[in-house]
């Protein structure tokens, strides 16, 4: 059964999904709706919370982090959220109103409860090193949109970033950091970079039977793709069809739930020339013998 789900008033945008006691919890950008001839909102966004005992129902809890007015974090983009031992920990994008690309910082936060958060005193505790050797400079679609994952007792940060040897226009690919001590960071070379993507958006990373499933967002077409490996650092081989879903269907992100592999994303639509965004789902999943997603 597929639901839509926004607080009223609110769009819900990119997302990432936990599961707490049994309870399914999302930790999205909570926007306010704007005219579909704008690009953007032109307030801030923050960070909403909402909950699920089913996975189809929710329930929109308290906003869990504030953008700073005169601050680096002037408002709040893609995020993603994990548990490393007893603390809930979230990474997020932090952008400056008027800059926006060009001044995107990563924060993180912290939480025993999922509820009450605080922000790390050292944030923002990544900023793009110009002197990368891996990373293109360029302030469009180049350092943003973090997903934590952890490997052989090692954390890592993916990004939506710029390969900076690829061919102008074709420089989108997922940049690969190692957290190797708390609010430390080392580049390493790109997770996946095809040199055919403008940019790379929202990149996940999921292993399941496994086979470790890299998704991200073509951001020119608006569709979600995939790319299979046998091994989380490579190389990502892209399936004959690699979309998930059409147009429109944005950020997805899977998680296991009550036994089940679940897919969720946000889709948009223009109701009265007004952006709509809504949280979609769930589509369960299973993996096919040559490790292809298929949606049930």
């Amino acid at each position: 059964m597929i639901k839509y789900y926004r607080q009223k008033n609110f769009n819900f945008q990119d997302f990432d999904l936990i599961v707490k006691n049994n309870v399914l919890y999302a930790f999205y950008v909570k926007k306010t709706p704007h005219s579909a001839k704008n690009k953007d909102s032109k307030k801030p966004n923050t960070f909403g919370l909402a909950k699920s005992k089913d996975g189809i129902n929710w329930e929109a809890l308290n906003d869990i982090l504030i953008p700073v007015k005169n601050s680096w974090e002037e408002s709040l983009w893609a995020g993603c959220i994990s548990k490393q031992g007893k603390i809930y920990t979230v990474y997020y994008t932090g952008v400056v109103a008027k800059e926006r690309e060009s001044s995107c910082k990563i924060g993180k936060a912290y939480s025993f409860d999922l509820v009450k958060w605080k922000k790390d005193r050292k944030n923002p505790v990544m900023t793009f090193d110009k002197n990368d050797p891996y990373y293109s400079n360029e302030p469009n679609l180049a350092f943003r949109d973090p997903f934590h994952f952890k490997h052989n007792g090692k954390n890592y940060i993916l990004l939506c970033t710029k390969d900076k040897i690829k061919s102008k226009g074709q420089r989108g690919c997922i940049g690969l950091f190692e957290e190797y001590k708390k609010n430390e960071f080392r580049s390493l070379p790109p997770l996946f970079s095809p040199g055919k993507y403008y940019a790379l958006e929202c990149p996940a990373l999921y292993k399941i039977k496994n086979v470790w499933y890299l998704l991200y967002g073509d951001d020119k077409k608006t569709v979600f793709c995939y790319a299979i490996a046998k091994n989380p650092f490579g190389p990502y081989k892209e399936p004959k069809n690699n979309v998930l879903l059409p147009k429109f269907n944005y950020t997805l992100r899977i998680i296991k739930f009550k036994g089940k592999y679940l897919m969720y994303w946000w889709i948009r639509d223009f109701p009265n020339g007004i952006v709509r965004e809504r949280l979609a789902g769930p589509r369960q999943i299973e993996t096919t013998e040559n490790g292809e997603i298929k949606l049930l």
